[in-house]
């Protein structure tokens, strides 16, 4: 089996998922919706938490329970 990567315009993506979601061949759509914007802005907001944690003004979490969470 192969796998294509493809960049959809905004206006298109929609229409493109419901067409190739109906092909018989196609086993499987997955989709990645987040855009530039979200992700910078994620970004930022982790910066920005860290600054906090730094300053004594938030309570950081240890690895131990981060990673237990998952």
């Amino acid at each position: 089996m192969k796998q294509v990567t493809l960049n959809i315009k905004d206006d298109k993506y929609n229409f493109f998922l419901e067409l190739v979601k109906n092909l018989d061949f196609v086993a499987s759509v997955e989709t990645e919706t987040r855009s530039k914007k979200e992700v910078l802005k994620g970004l930022e907001d982790a910066v920005k938490e860290v600054k906090e944690i730094k300053k004594g003004r938030k309570k950081s979490v240890p690895l131990s329970d981060f990673l237990n969470e998952l």
